[in-house]
């Protein structure tokens, strides 16, 4: 398995599962999480958040693992 893919989807986990705890900071913080908060409201944007960046780091284990397995040239 290659070393790089193994990286690739380690950092992906890594930086959603961050992501996913700092959801508020997020949703105060920057254009696009007040932008969104306005949008939905605070709360169902925080879980709508929280679902995207689940979403990542599901891929990036499953990247990892070699479970998903990117093109080879």
């Amino acid at each position: 398995m290659p070393t790089d893919q193994i990286f690739i989807g380690a950092m992906v986990a890594g930086l959603c599962s961050f992501g996913i705890f700092k959801g508020r900071w997020f949703l105060q913080q920057t254009g696009k999480g007040k932008w969104l908060a306005e949008k939905w409201g605070e709360q169902t944007s925080l879980w709508m958040l929280r679902g995207l960046l689940g979403t990542g780091a599901l891929f990036g284990i499953l990247l990892a693992c070699n479970v998903i397995r990117p093109l080879q040239w």
